[in-house]
């Protein structure tokens, strides 16, 4: 039998055919362990975006606490209540408040005018009391030391007559002005008077002659309300709060963002009767809450009180200065209003 040649081209051609599998072959494990390892990394990828969304929620609930946390302690940083005491008689921010919680503190403060002045005086109600005592001796609290104190001292004499006289369990709420300095006018808390439960209400001036008239709130100009907004600003105000001398500290909040509200307001808000207007409280009450605040940022100034023992006085005031109401109520040393934490006052913001 004749064995025929293995020709060599069928041989290089077999050869390549085999390498070609070959290559083919390995092209297609490495395409397949590509595959899979693409298929291992996308799965990782997976893994860490899983975990990255899970790090972000995570963080974003967190930002949701603190912003309302921080929402509730209101636009300026304001130190928590240590004192667990006095921590059950929070002063809130009257737009925090339910409606019905609105509602028993306007009734309060509008069953004052049925109850008798404890002044005898003829025609005149518990409502006009807080007037009186604000026009004939708290002016001279303005413009130096005792204009936190005093103050401090009127709205404790308030609340503790909302309570006693007209069965109030709440607290004193304040006006955060300070959320509405773009345009305060445009604040819920300083609507008209012309209608609801202080509508005609009869104010005095207590002055040489008086001039009774229906309650108004001027607004002389809501555009120079709004303009004077900037003295409302938080960053503002938190520059002031920085600072670290309790007369420069005083001196300043009253001259600019406590004259804004009654010089915005207008009407009898403007003058010394200004407490026949009920937002009045409210904004002292915002006022006390900064003085409250700068105490808590400065705790080794907490009694500290100097200047003028009275406006226009040339005497230093200490704190055995006597804080007077002209007969409303009993007469207290300066030191006994300057802690909040007890045993005269306690409570909080």
């Amino acid at each position: 039998m004749a064995i025929l040649p293995v020709s060599p081209g069928i041989s290089s051609e077999r050869s390549s055919s085999s390498s070609n599998d070959d290559a083919l072959d390995e092209e297609k494990v490495q395409k397949e362990n590509f595959r899979w390892h693409r298929s291992g990394r996308a799965s990782k990828t997976g893994e860490w975006v899983t975990i990255f969304v899970l790090i972000v929620v995570l963080i974003m609930s967190a930002m949701v606490f603190v912003t309302s946390d921080w929402l509730h302690r209101r636009s300026i940083h304001v130190p928590d209540n240590n004192n667990t005491l006095c921590r059950k008689n929070l002063r809130r921010n009257w737009v925090e408040l339910s409606v019905d919680e609105k509602h028993q503190y306007i009734d309060a403060v509008s069953c004052l005018r049925r109850k008798p002045s404890r002044f005898n005086s003829t025609n005149m109600s518990l409502y006009d009391d807080f007037p009186r005592i604000h026009a004939r001796v708290g002016s001279y609290a303005h413009q130096s030391a005792p204009f936190f104190a005093w103050h401090r001292y009127l709205i404790h004499l308030y609340e503790k007559t909302l309570r006693e006289e007209c069965e109030y369990e709440g607290n004193l709420v304040y006006w955060d002005w300070t959320q509405d300095w773009e345009k305060p006018s445009a604040s819920s808390v300083v609507t008209g008077v012309a209608n609801g439960q202080f509508a005609g209400l009869q104010v005095h001036s207590f002055g040489p002659v008086d001039e009774s008239h229906c309650l108004s709130r001027g607004f002389w100009d809501r555009v120079d309300f709004d303009v004077l907004g900037k003295f409302l600003d938080p960053e503002r105000v938190s520059k002031i709060l920085m600072l670290d001398d309790y007369e420069a500290f005083l001196l300043a909040l009253e001259s600019s963002a406590h004259n804004a509200i009654p010089q915005g307001v207008g009407g009898d808000f403007a003058f010394h009767a200004a407490p026949y207007d009920p937002v009045f409280f409210l904004h002292h009450t915002q006022v006390d809450r900064l003085w409250w605040t700068w105490q808590q940022r400065h705790p080794n100034k907490k009694y500290e009180y100097n200047g003028a023992n009275l406006r226009g006085s040339s005497i230093p005031a200490t704190l055995d200065d006597v804080l007077v109401t002209g007969g409303f109520a009993d007469d207290v040393k300066v030191r006994e209003v300057m802690s909040t934490d007890g045993p005269m006052m306690c409570y909080g913001y």
